[in-house]
């Protein structure tokens, strides 16, 4: 009979059960009997009990690691009172994902966000069907800023005027800004900036979405959200599931890792479920 590695099996043990001395006495010999009977059968202690252990504390350790480190999907503004059927304009600035010109060269031939198979499937013109379900009279305007993304210690806030003072302004950028620059530079003073320019008024409700894919400028944005208690929304996590892409569906790499036609509604379900009561007819 082997007994190796059963010091540690029964430490681990042990701790999590958090028995008393009399009980673990007891244990302990039902323990030592279990094994006894094993060895006879010709199963080693070291070979599947302690494999199969191992396995399950492993498995305890993952799932309550996920469950510690389970991402924020959304975070509403706190004591913040809904401004229900007040909301009469909105901007979404965002990237590619908004809207790109056709770029025969590498395969795109759309005019809206890069990789729907039509423009009624990228997550803009869903979430303008959703709020002109809701209310039709509610204006709608939409543009790409990659431009700031790439550049933003030197974007005009100007290019933007037509766009001020929104009731809702609708933040989804992140996937074109350089990690290691958005560090050195601040970003995030800039993207400040951007929002208050855009929406200085302290009632309009700033919607801030992070980017598709993974960048470290993703947490800068979130802490920058909640900070400043605005609305706060996750889409991240959606591009590890490649059936959110629209790989297969392009032979170019940089269009085929834009969302697909589900990653769309994906994204647009995301935003409409934290903004959907701001559209609420009373």
């Amino acid at each position: 009979m082997y007994l190796m590695g059963s010091k540690w099996i029964f430490a681990n043990f042990f701790h999590r059960m958090a028995v008393s001395p009399g009980i673990m006495k007891n244990v302990c010999a039902k323990v030592v009997l279990s094994v006894g009977l094993l060895a006879v059968a010709g199963w080693t202690w070291d070979a599947g009990a302690q494999e199969l252990m191992e396995r399950q504390i492993d498995s305890e350790d993952k799932l309550t690691m996920q469950q510690e480190t389970k991402p924020i999907e959304f975070y509403l503004p706190q004591n913040k009172k809904w401004n229900a059927d007040k909301v009469k304009t909105v901007v979404i600035l965002g990237n590619s994902l908004v809207r790109v010109p056709p770029v025969p060269e590498i395969g795109w031939y759309g005019d809206w966000g890069m990789a729907a198979s039509v423009r009624d499937s990228d997550f803009v013109h869903l979430l303008i069907r959703d709020i002109h379900q809701k209310n039709p009279s509610v204006e709608v305007k939409f543009t790409t800023i990659a431009d700031f993304e790439r550049g933003f210690d030197t974007y005009p806030l100007s290019n933007l005027d037509s766009l001020r003072n929104p009731d809702m302004l609708i933040l989804k950028i992140g996937e074109n800004v350089n990690d290691k620059k958005a560090l050195e530079d601040n970003f995030i003073s800039y993207y400040d900036k951007l929002v208050k320019y855009i929406a200085p008024k302290s009632q309009s409700i700033k919607v801030i979405v992070d980017g598709f894919w993974a960048h470290d400028v993703n947490r800068l944005i979130k802490e920058y959200a909640i900070k400043n208690n605005y609305l706060f929304v996750t889409t991240t996590s959606l591009s590890n599931d490649t059936t959110n892409t629209a790989k297969g569906k392009f032979t170019h790499v940089g269009v085929a890792g834009h969302p697909s036609d589900r990653g769309m509604r994906m994204i647009e379900q995301k935003i409409w479920n934290s903004i959907k009561d701001y559209f609420e007819r009373k």
